[in-house]
């Protein structure tokens, strides 16, 4: 099934995200995994890819992805299986914004830092998006386990709009590599985990959380 049930469309609508088990097959995650490690390590090893540093200084990676036939990931951004469910969440046509790969590697490994605490819409806004109309599906393919790093959500907190980030951006996306991330400002940051559950967003390869 494609479309979101009525009960998705409640859980979202009442908690902010919902989750897909199994949205892409095992065969089809080993198939991804098979043909984009060679060259993403290169990326790596060749400092290519968009590195930012956490608020313990550790830095973290993602990899753009900006063309449909890039690494073979570039396709997914128009899998009808993401496009159905974000057209399911948003109610109309949906066009892709953005595209990218967050890459975790072992501590130590020179990419293992986090993300702090932010909302999507907080930076894209200051990019010229006026509305949240908007979703976001984070598709696993490995494991992604509260011990090695995986998502967190305040869940419910998307009912507050959006937040003040703090705004130490370099003048164009070319010079973030030299830039601290964007994150909420603290103080609202603080009153939103007072106020909202903290979820680990524990998932196996192939789930989604939209």
């Amino acid at each position: 099934m494609l479309t979101m049930s009525s009960e998705e469309v409640s859980a979202y609508a009442r908690d902010g995200y919902v989750i897909r088990k199994n949205l892409f097959s095992r065969k089809e995650v080993a198939l991804f995994l098979d043909r984009v490690r060679a060259p993403i390590e290169a990326e790596i090893a060749g400092g290519l890819v968009f590195a930012k540093k956490d608020h313990e200084g550790r830095t973290g990676l993602v990899k753009g992805l900006t063309k449909a036939d890039e690494v073979r990931f570039g396709f997914l951004g128009r899998d009808e299986r993401l496009v159905d469910l974000a057209q399911d969440v948003i109610g109309k046509p949906v066009y892709r914004y953005a595209h990218e790969m967050p890459l975790k590697q072992p501590a130590g490994g020179g990419g293992d830092g986090g993300w702090g605490w932010h909302q999507d819409f907080g930076f894209f806004h200051t990019d010229g998006l006026l509305a949240p109309e908007l979703t976001a599906i984070w598709l696993v393919f490995h494991k992604a386990t509260r011990e090695n790093g995986c998502m967190r959500v305040l869940k419910g907190s998307h009912k507050l709009g959006r937040l003040n980030h703090n705004t130490d951006l370099a003048p164009n996306r070319a010079e973030y590599v030299k830039v601290n991330q964007t994150q909420v400002e603290q103080k609202a940051l603080e009153a939103a985990m007072k106020r909202f559950e903290t979820v680990y967003v524990e998932l196996e390869p192939g789930d989604a959380m939209i």
